[in-house]
């Protein structure tokens, strides 16, 4: 009875302009991916580009969901998705916590740098200014800003060697035609949008096979649009594989 009064309550929506901006760029998202998806399928599409579409229409859709005030199974399943992914961190520390009695702390402290260091200086070769990083049993988990840095400069990496490598290797995406960037003059920005979302995809997979992009988000910016960032979790033995193919070894 209470799913029939939902289903037919005429109160008006009443959303805000900013809310109803959002939702109808939530729409806009959502049949341009749904358009690349059928373009996909037309042209030969493999079983990664099910999940890779599907998977960005499902935070799409809960993105529309919270938009609009609907409370539905898919918006729900995304927040128990994002729920266990804390029960995970949570469980993350406490392993840590058990195995840093029984390993050298020395040791293991040079090793995380050691990957953080080759992490850092693969997405400041790509442009990327900042993402914030905790480290797991068997990986990292790597919250982006959506800045990107004006040059192809070295900043918090402290691996010349591999930064160089990677700077040869990676697209620099502030000078990339194919990324939609907000420009500024302390900074640029990525936009929110489709093109970007597939392009952040496609970007993380080839460089980190085992990648989880755990979601991704937008905020309203300083120009009326948003921007885009993504959080993710790499495995460490993803960032030993592509230091070992940077260096050539």
């Amino acid at each position: 009875m209470k799913l029939n009064c939902t289903f037919n309550d005429h109160t008006p929506l009443n959303l805000t302009e900013e809310k109803k901006q959002e939702a109808l760029k939530n729409i806009r998202d959502i049949q341009n991916s749904l358009a690349f998806f059928a373009q996909r399928i037309i042209d030969g599409a493999r079983k990664d580009d099910v999940y890779t579409h599907l998977g960005l229409l499902e935070f799409q859709t809960a993105d529309l969901s919270k938009a609009t005030g609907y409370d539905g199974i898919l918006a729900k399943q995304v927040e128990a998705r994002n729920a266990e992914v804390r029960k995970l961190n949570q469980r993350i520390h406490e392993l840590e916590d058990q195995r840093g009695a029984e390993v050298d702390a020395t040791a293991v402290t040079a090793a995380l740098k050691r990957y953080e260091d080759v992490f850092v200086s693969w997405y400041e070769s790509c442009g990327f200014q900042y993402a914030s990083v905790e480290y797991g049993p068997y990986g990292i988990q790597a919250d982006f800003s959506n800045e990107l840095s004006h040059t192809r400069e070295k900043g918090l990496s402290r691996n010349n060697e591999v930064f160089a490598k990677f700077s040869m290797m990676t697209p620099f995406i502030p000078e990339s035609e194919d990324w939609d960037i907000i420009k500024d003059d302390y900074h640029d920005e990525l936009a929110d949008t489709d093109r970007n979302r597939q392009n952040l995809i496609q970007l993380f997979t080839s460089a980190f096979p085992d990648v989880v992009i755990i979601e991704f988000k937008a905020r309203k910016n300083d120009y009326g649009s948003f921007s885009l960032s993504i959080n993710v979790h790499i495995s460490f033995e993803d960032i030993e594989k592509l230091e070992k193919k940077a260096l050539g070894e």
